[in-house]
């Protein structure tokens, strides 16, 4: 038989060594708990902060740092009165940089683009009604202006590969400069109506035109930069004198699919699909 256990010493308050008084080892694991859901709260209440600051964030439009009760009903109201108020929220601030453009401007600002590639960094813009067109650096340093426009510009666009800077007039002509040599005009001709908007594919080589009947144009870059080299689409009735190629064919005749039925207001190229976005004035927008 098994020897007898050895008898615990016992404490001064006659309990035995290694044998805790009655209701410590619960209490011990009500402490535990107590402890866990306290950090389960702080957690909680971290996150519930998280969420109204990001909340106060997208309140507070103007940035002033305090938020008045028109902004926060005006919130309630456009949010369904509070339905979507506790959906998570992800609020990006933009802050006014430092640059800003001090130049003069004898009427308001047409259109604005951003333009990069092959060394090539430039804001562009003009004025509605102006023959002119302004580059800029990103921190809006001047830093050339456009004069040989005979018109009004309608749209600008920037063949990167070609380092070409193409702009439309409402003379119905087209031009490129070449940016690398300082803005030299390498070809000149005019359409057949006036091109309100210009979108460069890189993906099909096509610079890609809309006017004011709702066709969209495919103009073949390649014959453009290079007028006397031969190109896979080069058509003897389609070269002029200049040997410039202009693709009278409309992008949206090739399938005999619907075109659109009003003014063309901007073409925009999604590189990754292989499509071209246009929309007009007919209030449509199709994927090509």
């Amino acid at each position: 038989s098994p020897p007898p256990a050895a008898p615990q010493p016992l404490q001064q308050d006659g309990s035995a060594s290694g044998v805790l008084p009655d209701g410590q080892c619960a209490m011990s694991e009500i402490d535990e708990e107590e402890i866990e859901d306290e950090i389960l709260e702080e957690d909680v209440d971290l996150h519930v902060t998280a969420r109204l600051m990001d909340l106060f964030e997208l309140i507070d439009i103007d940035g002033g740092k305090t938020m008045s009760w028109e902004e926060l009903t005006g919130f309630i109201v456009d949010r369904g009165k509070g339905q979507d108020v506790m959906k998570e929220f992800s609020a990006i601030r933009l802050l006014k940089s430092h640059h800003q453009d001090d130049t003069p401007h004898a009427a308001h600002i047409e259109r604005v683009y951003y333009f990069c590639g092959n060394g090539f960094d430039m804001l562009a813009f003009f004025e509605q009604g102006s023959r002119y067109l302004r580059l800029f650096t990103p921190e809006l340093t001047p830093k050339k202006e456009l004069r040989d426009q005979k018109a009004g510009l309608l749209a600008v666009a920037f063949i990167a590969k070609y380092s070409l800077l193409v702009t439309s007039c409402n003379d119905l002509s087209l031009t490129f400069y070449d940016t690398d040599n300082d803005y030299k005009v390498i070809k000149t001709f005019k359409a057949r109506t006036s091109q309100l908007a210009l979108c460069c594919s890189t993906s099909c080589e096509t610079l890609f035109s809309g006017d004011h009947e709702g066709s969209i144009f495919a103009w073949d870059i390649r014959a453009i930069a290079n007028p006397y080299e031969d190109s896979p689409t080069t058509h003897a009735n389609e070269r002029s004198a200049v040997g410039v190629m202009e693709l009278w064919h409309k992008f949206i005749s090739w399938r005999q699919i619907r075109q659109h039925l009003d003014i063309v207001v901007d073409l925009l190229e999604l590189p990754s699909f292989e499509q071209l976005a246009s929309c007009a004035m007919d209030k449509l927008v199709y994927i090509w």
